[in-house]
């Protein structure tokens, strides 16, 4: 039986970013499913919309919209959706409060706009909350850390006291460096399943909610 594919909404008010996102993401494998753009739309309600006649697995939204804010229309798609999707934002500032009110508001990904590796880190943010995770830019998660608002990442690390075994030693080597999944499992030679499964445990032996703390308990050593 074949995946599914994964149904991408985009919403932007710039053409000519929803057509450099579409050209990136169009039929691009993430978690071992290929990305079907289903929606693009510059207007939220429309955006709004079209989603109530073809739901969304994931949905990429520019935080600064002119009818309604980023924020305002992921909790909308969000309490409007049977099967919530997965939210991303995108946005060109590190150092807001929107980040904090972002991740109350269920949603699993913050991606900086305008940054040098932006696609490469949206193809990471993807791979991380297609797989479970969560994902904060990491000039976003250093702002965060440093200005204190999630008091979660401030305590001190104690990953390096934990007892580990040899693969998953290797397996969080490659994770410090920045690996996806999908680029853990074929460095490693291993399968996607059981590098996820292994992330699973470092997480839960180190005491992180999500990937995304384990990422920052990393960077604190």
């Amino acid at each position: 039986m074949d995946t599914p594919n994964l149904r991408l909404l985009i919403l932007d008010d710039e053409p000519a970013v929803l057509d450099l996102l579409a050209a990136a993401l169009e039929g691009q494998l993430i978690a071992e499913r290929r990305i079907e753009i289903t929606i693009r739309a510059s207007r939220a309600m429309q955006a709004l919309e079209l989603a109530r006649l073809t739901p969304p697995d994931l949905a990429l939204v520019d935080l600064e919209m002119p009818e309604m804010g980023g924020l305002a229309f992921a909790k909308a798609l969000l309490e409007q959706s049977e099967t919530p999707p997965d939210v991303l934002i995108y946005s060109g500032h590190t150092d807001r409060m929107d980040v904090y009110e972002a991740l109350e508001s269920r949603i699993k990904g913050y991606i900086l706009k305008g940054h040098e590796s932006g696609i490469d880190q949206l193809y990471q943010a993807l791979e991380t909350v297609c797989s479970g995770g969560i994902w904060i830019a990491p000039e976003v998660s250093l702002s965060m850390y440093q200005k204190g608002l999630s008091k979660s990442f401030s305590q001190p690390s104690v990953l390096w006291k934990i007892p580990l075994t040899v693969r998953e030693k290797e397996v969080l080597e490659c994770f410090r460096q920045g690996l996806t999944q999908s680029q853990i499992a074929e460095d490693l030679e291993l399968s996607f399943e059981t590098v996820k499964t292994h992330l699973k445990n470092l997480r839960e032996k180190s005491g992180c909610k999500n990937l995304q703390e384990l990422r920052l308990k990393l960077s604190e050593n």
